[in-house]
């Protein structure tokens, strides 16, 4: 039977195709939802007018302030090599800032977007790159830096500045990088994989210190030895959340504390015996408690380095919300309220997003499927298998589909045309089901948001 794909222009303004027909979805109950999402926004009567000059009451926490309401944040995602931009509200409108296969030979941006929290309208995402030539070819993965102009949809315009490879280790199954976050410092810090689906655990969390645009950044390797890490996030308060999504290292994890302001201050990685591809990486000396949810490790290793060390805070890393098998089986996307208040996580082989406290309890299941669906080999779960996640300031919870389906194998994968854009919103005091602000995407993994009066990016603080 012959599949009629879909196109897209690369510079004008589109639209989504006709919606389908949905089957309805388990959502939370109304009321329980609308509260959740106010702490997830930090506010009690979002709005979707990006004209609207009005003050509003907000609640957080038991406080009330008086803000002005943020333009509308826009949705970018990325989709088979190109970069889209959305209008996350109806009629969703579209437009393609980069096209597939215009940037240097071989380079393929996908995962997570993150605009630098300095308002400077520039953005990374994680790139692969073709093989090069060699016997045999090495593949690479890394990071492009974009800078946006433009006001809005329709009229954006986005051009590379330069990229660079990961310096991590090789991977046996490809390398590849996925996720991303600024810190306020302007620090940026990103996920390398490493080995994505079986062998030893070889992602690491690598911290890149600016200039960014003056060749390949100074770096350091925050943590090592993670099994597939994907998503991450920061809040206001520079605490970082990272999701693995396999044993034996899955769950959310957070790092609180101090992040080093330079390499030079760097006392972790870098200086670390050389590994081995495939070989588990000798653990660091660590002190370990036993500190209110999970286990807290301290991570110290030796250096060289004379520099002393920095006088702050020790950086801790704790497992935040471990795995479940029962509804948090693959973490894939974590994002941090606005608010600072919650931690939002996609599992999509469950096909769930669940909310968080940031003490680790569990605040609502928001999404999950119908009880008795299952994947099939050409159909997903009614909502979705939510991988990438972001909640934007307005209350809504934009997760991107890469329509996971499992074969007559048991394998399970993206189906052909299967994924899409989506949002859960509230408006009025009142919710709706998951909307489709895209669909018929194949194989969408990443996205970001940009908050046009918010200084540039809520990509890191969601």
């Amino acid at each position: 039977m012959t599949r009629t794909r879909r196109t897209h222009r690369a510079t004008a303004a589109t639209g989504p195709t006709a919606l389908r027909p949905r089957p309805s979805v388990q959502v939370v109950a109304v009321a329980a939802l609308v509260a959740v999402l106010a702490l997830l926004a930090g506010c009690s009567n979002p709005s979707s007018s990006s004209s609207s000059t009005t003050t509003s009451t907000v609640d957080v926490g038991g406080s009330t302030t008086t803000t002005e309401p943020a333009a509308e944040s826009i949705v970018f995602t990325t989709v088979e090599g190109n970069i889209d931009a959305y209008l996350p509200t109806d009629p969703f409108t579209r437009q393609r800032v980069v096209a597939a296969g215009t940037g240097p030979a071989g380079t393929s941006p996908h995962g997570q977007i993150c605009f630098d929290s300095n308002g400077s309208r520039r953005f990374v995402v994680a790139e692969t790159r073709t093989p090069h030539a060699g016997t045999p070819p090495v593949a690479s993965a890394g990071w492009g830096l974009y800078q946006l102009s433009g006001s809005g949809i329709g009229e954006f315009e986005v051009h590379r500045i330069t990229g660079w490879d990961s310096p991590s280790v090789p991977s046996a199954d490809a390398p590849t990088t996925y996720g991303c976050t600024f810190l306020s410092t302007g620090q940026l810090l990103t996920t390398d994989v490493g080995n994505r689906q079986t062998g030893d655990a070889t992602g690491q969390l690598i911290e890149y210190f600016p200039p960014f645009d003056a060749g390949v950044p100074a770096s350091c390797t925050v943590a090592k030895a993670i099994a597939s890490p994907l998503g991450l996030s920061s809040g206001p308060d520079d605490v970082v959340y990272l999701a693995s999504s396999r044993a034996p290292t899955a769950g959310i994890w957070r790092y609180s504390g101090s992040f080093p302001t330079s390499a030079a201050a760097c006392t972790t990685a870098t200086v670390d015996p050389p590994a081995t591809p495939g070989t588990t990486l000798p653990p660091p000396t660590t002190t370990t408690t036993i500190a209110g949810r999970g286990t807290t490790t301290t991570t110290t290793r030796p250096t060289t380095s004379t520099t002393p060390p920095k006088p702050a805070e020790p950086l801790v890393s704790t497992l935040f919300i471990p795995a479940s098998p029962t509804g948090l089986s693959t973490p894939a996307g974590v994002s941090v309220a606005p608010s600072g208040k919650a931690v939002v996580v996609t599992s999509p082989i469950d096909g769930k997003i669940l909310a968080f406290g940031i003490d680790g309890s569990p605040l609502q299941t928001v999404l999950e499927p119908t009880t008795g669906t299952t994947l099939g080999p050409a159909t997903s779960f009614p909502g979705g298998t939510p991988f990438g996640v972001a909640v934007t300031p307005e209350g809504g919870i934009v997760y991107v589909d890469p329509g996971l389906v499992r074969d007559a194998k048991g394998t399970v994968g993206p189906g052909p045309q299967t994924g899409s854009l989506r949002i859960i919103e509230t408006q009025n005091g009142s919710t709706a089901p998951p909307q489709d602000i895209d669909t018929g995407l194949d194989d969408p993994d990443g996205l970001g948001l940009f908050v046009p009066s918010g200084g540039g990016s809520a990509a890191s603080k969601v």
